[in-house]
């Protein structure tokens, strides 16, 4: 109904009560419905559109403290996640800025122990999305910016076995992987007896099994050529 009287997000956003919400935002029992709308309204920039809309209402300082406080609950989390990335960009704040905001420039080889890394990899990829032309490995091109592409394997690869464990951020680090091994066979031209040359340089390292293993699966999955 709502949608065929033409009314905006922000319309919808004042009728609701949201606008009087405060520190209640996400967890009124309105705000739902509003998101449902935003969603009907676009569907592709849900985020952009939700995010201009409590901009107006909202100053930064009013805006970081409900989104805080909302991350904090299981049910808002998600939802405040996004809102805060939206914010970030908003801000014009780079993927570097971020980097070092969320202290992983401290992590090291740990990085991908770090919660926070999935928080980073998501705005990379976020940042992306609006670029002109998006690049098809963002998030590995900026990891290789801070990593020996080699070494940022063998971080993967650990942490993709840790995360078989304890669950944390799988399926993103699966993804991340896949980029870089797609990214190894169809740009940089690597087959697995390369790869398996270029892990031996330190050949004392425990990851390199996972490395060449999970390369040569990807190799092949992917109609790489085996030559026997």
């Amino acid at each position: 109904m709502w949608r065929s009287q033409g009314k905006t997000a922000d319309d919808i956003f004042r009728r609701l009560g949201l606008s009087k919400a405060g520190g209640n935002l996400f967890e009124s029992s309105q705000f739902d419905t509003w998101v449902s709308y935003v969603k009907l309204l676009d569907d592709s920039n849900t985020d952009d559109l939700m995010f201009s809309v409590m901009k107006k209402h909202y100053s930064d300082e009013i805006l970081e403290n409900i989104i805080a406080q909302a991350k904090t609950e299981p049910s808002t989390r998600i939802v405040a996640s996004s809102m805060e990335a939206e914010m970030w960009r908003s801000q014009g704040r780079t993927a570097d800025d971020i980097f070092k905001f969320l202290r992983l420039d401290k992590a090291g080889d740990d990085l991908f122990d770090a919660r926070t890394a999935d928080t980073w990899v998501s705005y990379v990829e976020r940042l992306n999305k609006y670029e002109k032309y998006p690049k098809e490995y963002a998030a590995i091109l900026e990891l290789q910016k801070r990593f020996d592409y080699v070494d940022l394997a063998r971080m993967l690869s650990h942490a993709k076995i840790q995360a078989g464990v304890t669950g944390h951020a799988a399926a993103r680090l699966n993804r991340l992987r896949n980029q870089q091994f797609d990214q190894w066979m169809n740009l940089k031209g690597l087959d697995p007896g390369r790869v398996t040359t270029l892990v031996a340089r330190q050949p004392h390292d425990i990851r390199n099994a996972g490395v060449i293993l999970g390369f040569y699966d990807f190799y092949k999955a992917n109609g790489g050529s085996l030559l026997l």
